[in-house]
């Protein structure tokens, strides 16, 4: 188990190995570090890599706590209940629009209670998109539905992907800039 201290606070990173080539940080709305490396890799080079990103990191766990008021409160059941009604009704409509002027089609929509993911899209055409959404300012959820459906026509992001996301949401560098930045404060505590 690796311990490091971060700004006078001891942490210790969960290790995710799996099948990719190179090492990612993650740090959750939580302020919990995840470390995702390729099979087989040390511990002494997950740490190396830990320290070499160190003001990186801190600067994050910085602003993560003295943002720590904004996150969304833990709702009841029955909330839940409704906002993933509304969000049912909100993103079909949306789906169905944007679906419209872009010339794709799907197969099923789905509104699931995701930790770490805004939208998906599967091979088969299936979107499934997160109930918080409904949460957020309205350009950002134009921006997820947007982004998930134009994976329908390219399955990656390529350069390809991203302009088609482009010509129907021209800013949407500064959605998905907003959404990296605050989007981990609308997930539950």
């Amino acid at each position: 188990m690796i311990k490091l201290t971060f700004n006078q606070k001891e942490i210790y990173p969960e290790i995710i190995y799996s099948k990719r080539k190179t090492i990612g940080i993650h740090i959750t709305g939580e302020q919990n570090i995840k470390v995702k490396a390729p099979y087989f890799t040390s511990e002494k080079m997950i740490v190396k890599v830990l320290f070499e990103k160190k003001s990186w990191i801190e600067k994050t766990l910085l602003k993560l706590e003295s943002q720590k008021e904004y996150h969304i409160k833990d709702f009841s059941e029955a909330e839940i209940k409704q906002y993933r009604k509304k969000a049912k009704e909100i993103l079909f409509k949306k789906v169905e629009l944007y679906g419209n002027y872009m010339g794709v089609t799907y197969n099923h929509i789905a509104i699931k209670d995701q930790k770490t993911c805004w939208g998906s899209c599967s091979k088969q055409g299936n979107l499934n998109f997160n109930w918080r959404l409904i949460l957020m300012p309205e350009e950002i959820l134009d921006y997820v539905v947007v982004h998930e459906l134009a994976h329908l026509k390219q399955l990656n992001h390529s350069p390809a992907f991203w302009s088609l996301v482009e010509s129907v949401i021209p800013d949407y560098k500064a959605r998905r800039k907003w959404l990296k930045e605050q989007g981990a404060y609308y997930i539950r505590k």
